[in-house]
């Protein structure tokens, strides 16, 4: 994150080759999403978030998949997150 990503950018292409359309918003980080948006009173300034969203759909599709290889699965109806002996 910067105030002027360009000019960081520019520094690190004189060093290393960048693919052509490469430079763009960011659109994760560690597996988050990355969103800009706009407030309707502060229009010029823009905020960012972050979402785990896809990151927790990605690692449950992963465990399924390793569960899966060991004839194992996740339990479909639970009553508490944990078991209670936890």
């Amino acid at each position: 994150m910067s105030t002027d990503p360009h000019a960081i950018m520019k520094v690190i292409s004189q060093q290393y080759y960048l693919k052509d359309g490469s430079l763009e918003k960011p659109k994760t980080y560690l597996g988050a999403e990355i969103k800009e948006f706009r407030h309707p009173d502060n229009p010029q300034h823009a905020m960012w978030s972050m979402s785990a969203d896809q990151y927790v759909k990605d690692a449950l599709i992963n465990l399924e998949f390793n569960l899966d290889q060991l004839g194992k699965r996740l339990p479909t109806k639970v009553t508490t997150p944990l078991s209670s002996g936890y």
